[in-house]
């Protein structure tokens, strides 16, 4: 059954009433009774048709947010490359009274970090630390609890220094070949 321009009319403010949508509300609004109004959104699915338009517009605003995003970094990204290229033309033709070496190495990481983050890299290399700190700590636990059934307090100390170097060598060996200070 096709749907009359008064049942579509009243679907629009059930459509349009959003989290507060209701058959109830519409009556109301409208002043026709609930039975009428309960009546038109079951033959015409306005329940479905509603859910279909908030899906339509929710997956829009998630694709514009993305698109936005998206021009966000790289304008970002021309930006810092823009003040990086600035940054190195004004140390080549640096006067003393101008800009100060400083500044313009503090221009420079800004501008590195800006550029990094924009193309979804890290600014910091504290990945690396949370790598090596992460499993040193955890294997330093275990060598706590491995040494703290020792009874005798001076060799429960040896025991564990030993260990522990062990432990840190190895474990700071998958990031520094050489290992601590250079040993291998």
């Amino acid at each position: 059954m096709r749907e009359s321009a008064k049942a579509y009319a009243a679907f629009v403010v059930y459509r349009d009433l959003g989290a507060e949508r209701s058959t109830a509300a519409v009556a109301r609004s409208l002043g026709r009774s609930k039975t009428l109004i309960d009546r038109w959104s079951s033959r015409h699915g306005w329940v479905a048709r509603a859910r279909a338009r908030d899906d339509e517009i929710d997956r829009q605003t998630t694709a514009a947010k993305l698109r936005e995003a998206v021009e966000m970094e790289d304008r970002h990204g021309r930006a810092a490359v823009a003040l990086q290229a600035r940054a190195l033309q004004a140390l080549q033709d640096i006067q003393g009274d101008k800009v100060s070496p400083r500044d313009l190495t503090y221009m420079m990481d800004i501008a590195v970090k800006i550029e990094r983050l924009s193309r979804g890299q890290p600014s910091e290399r504290v990945e690396l630390v949370g790598q090596l700190v992460t499993p040193l700590i955890q294997a330093l636990i275990a060598v706590f609890v491995e040494c703290n059934d020792i009874d005798d307090r001076e060799a429960r100390a040896a025991t564990f220094a030993e260990r522990a170097d062990e432990v840190t060598q190895a474990v700071v060996g998958r990031f520094l070949p050489t290992g601590i200070g250079g040993t291998a």
